[in-house]
């Protein structure tokens, strides 16, 4: 999406798509019953700057595409809670001169915390070596 950029784009969606249990602590709770979902449920739609500070457990990762795209104010964010999902699911779609890119990474939950994953982890490791190698991969 970076080298996208270089275009310009016409749109960014990230939408992110997590059980109910994922949701747990943040203000979806108070926008979403929750425990009585039976089906998938959009509780935010928005800018990725006011996802960022209204939901910062789960919608951090929506400022990284908004930075590599076409900005915080710019780049639509929708929330999703879905009991039918077992993963963290990221679904980013962005449109410009460039074409169109579809991309879904579904990550596994952290036993211990079900509103991250491994791969935030995995994301910290791959920047820190990034920044110590001599070639970044």
């Amino acid at each position: 999406m970076a080298a996208a950029s270089t275009l310009p784009l016409d749109e960014v969606v990230h939408s992110i798509v997590k059980p109910p249990a994922a949701r747990r602590g943040t203000p979806a709770e108070e926008m979403v019953a929750l425990d009585e979902l039976t089906a998938a449920v959009t509780f935010f739609t928005g800018s990725a700057r006011e996802a960022a500070v209204r939901f910062p457990q789960n919608a951090n990762v929506a400022a990284i595409s908004a930075l590599a795209g076409i900005g915080l104010d710019r780049t639509r964010v929708e929330l999703v809670a879905d009991p039918g999902v077992a993963t963290n699911c990221h679904r980013l779609s962005v449109s410009g001169a460039f074409g169109r890119l579809n991309l879904t990474i579904e990550n596994k939950p952290l036993a211990g915390n079900p509103k991250s994953s491994e791969m935030a982890a995995l994301s910290l490791v791959r920047a820190i070596r990034n920044r110590i190698s001599p070639l970044s991969q």
